[in-house]
C-alpha cells in the first residue's frame, strides 16, 4: 500500500476526510512518524524543471526540524488526549513537504494537491 516502510493508520487525530473518519476499525489515511513526504503541484508547468528540483533539496533541510519538533511537542499533545499536529511547508513553485511523511493518497485514491491554494499559505 505505502513506500514508506513505517506507515501507520493513527487514527481520527490524522484522518483525511476523503479517506474516511479514522474511527476504530477504519483507516483515514496512511502516514510515517519517521520521515516527510514532498509532492510538486499537479499544474507546474515542469515539475522537473531546476527551480523545482531546488525546492525540493532546499525542503528537504526542513525534515529535523519538523521530526525533532514533533517528538519534543509529543507529551504536550498527548497530556490532551491528542496526537502532535501535522506539519506543513509549501513554496510558489509548488513544492510541499509534510510531516508525518504520506504516501499522498489515501488507501483507497485521493485526488492531486495544490498547497497554493490552501488558506494557510495564501495567509503567509
Amino acid at each position: 500500500l505505502s513506500e514508506l516502510k513505517n506507515a501507520t493508520c493513527p487514527g481520527r487525530d490524522y484522518a483525511i476526510p476523503k479517506c474516511g473518519s479514522g474511527e476504530v476499525g477504519g483507516c483515514g489515511g496512511l502516514f510515517d512518524f519517521t520521515t516527510s513526504t514532498v509532492s510538486v503541484a499537479p499544474d507546474s508547468e515542469n515539475p522537473m524543471s531546476d527551480r523545482a528540483k531546488d525546492g525540493v533539496c532546499t525542503t528537504l533541510r526542513l525534515e529535523h526540524y519538523m521530526r525533532n519538533v514533533t517528538e519534543t511537542s509529543r507529551p504536550y499533545w498527548e497530556n490532551l488526549g491528542l496526537l502532535p499536529p501535522s506539519l506543513y511547508y509549501g513554496t510558489d513553485d509548488g513544492v510541499f513537504r509534510k510531516f508525518p511523511g504520506t504516501p499522498g493518497k489515501c488507501p483507497y485514491g485521493m485526488s492531486d494537491y495544490d498547497p497554493r491554494v490552501r488558506p494557510w499559505y495564501v495567509a503567509a
